[in-house]
C-alpha cells in the first residue's frame, strides 16, 4: 500500500489540482481525477483535506457563483464528481446536507447528476461492512421507492439494487429475492437479479469452504487423538 500511495503521490504532485489552459485534454485532464480519487481511497490525508477545503468553499457560494465559471470555487468542472465523492465519504453531516441542499436547489441538470451520484457512496460504504450490512439492508427495504424516485430510475438506482450482493447465505438470498419480487421497477430488474445471483454464489462458496475447513479440522483432531 505504501508503494502505491508513493506512486500516486508523485502523480498527483505532477498533475496538481488544476491544469494549464493548453493541457492535453486526452491525457492529463483525464488522468487527474483518476489519480486524486485513487489516492483518496487509500486515505492520503493531504488530498482529502484539500478536497474538503475546496468542497466547503464551493458550497459557501451562491448557485449563480457556482455555475459562473469564474473559478471562484476552485473546483474545475472535471473534478466536481471526484471532490463531491471525497467530501461526502470523509466529511460529516454538514457535507452530506450541503450536497443534498445543492441538489434540491440547483437548476443545471449536469450539476444535479454530479451532486446526486455521491449520495449512494456512504450507503455503499455502510453496506460493505459486515457489521452494518443488515442495518443498511433493512433501511433499503423501507426506502427503496424513495431512492427510485430520487434517481428517476437511472443507472444509480441500478447500482443501489446491487449494493447488498455481499451477503453470504442462501437464507439471505431468498429474503432479498422475495423482497425484489414485490417491486415493479423494470429499469433495475437485471441489477436485482444480479444481486440475488451473486448472493447465491457467495453462499455456495461459503458452504464449500466450511466443508473443507471441517474436514481439515476433523482430520487434525483424529490425528492428535491417535497420537496421544
Amino acid at each position: 500500500m505504501k508503494l502505491r500511495i508513493g506512486h500516486e503521490t508523485i502523480t498527483v504532485i505532477h498533475l496538481g489540482w488544476e491544469g494549464p489552459k493548453d493541457e492535453d485534454a486526452d491525457i492529463e485532464s483525464l488522468l487527474r481525477p483518476l489519480a486524486l480519487s485513487s489516492i483518496a481511497k487509500y486515505g492520503y490525508q493531504p488530498v482529502i483535506n484539500e478536497a474538503l477545503n475546496r468542497f466547503r468553499t464551493f458550497m459557501n457560494l451562491s448557485n449563480e457563483e457556482k455555475q459562473s465559471g469564474d473559478n471562484k470555487s476552485n473546483i474545475p468542472s472535471s473534478l466536481r464528481s471526484v471532490i463531491y465523492a471525497i467530501a461526502v465519504k470523509n466529511g460529516g453531516k454538514d457535507e452530506f446536507y450541503a450536497i443534498k441542499k445543492y441538489y434540491l436547489t440547483v437548476q443545471d441538470s449536469t450539476e444535479k447528476q454530479w451532486a446526486i451520484q455521491d449520495n449512494v457512496f456512504p450507503f455503499r460504504v455502510v453496506a460493505n461492512s459486515q457489521i452494518c450490512r443488515e442495518i443498511s439492508w433493512n433501511y433499503l427495504q423501507k426506502t427503496f421507492e424513495q431512492w427510485y424516485k430520487i434517481f428517476e430510475g437511472g443507472f444509480l438506482v441500478q447500482h443501489l439494487a446491487k449494493i447488498h450482493s455481499e451477503f453470504v447465505s442462501f437464507q439471505k438470498a431468498a429474503e432479498v429475492e422475495t423482497f425484489y419480487s414485490t417491486l415493479d421497477f423494470p429499469a433495475c430488474k437485471r441489477s436485482m437479479d444480479h444481486c440475488v445471483d451473486n448472493i447465491k454464489k457467495n453462499a455456495k462458496w461459503r458452504y464449500q469452504e466450511i466443508r473443507t475447513i471441517e474436514k481439515w479440522a476433523n482430520a487434525q483432531i483424529k490425528f492428535m487423538t491417535s497420537s496421544s
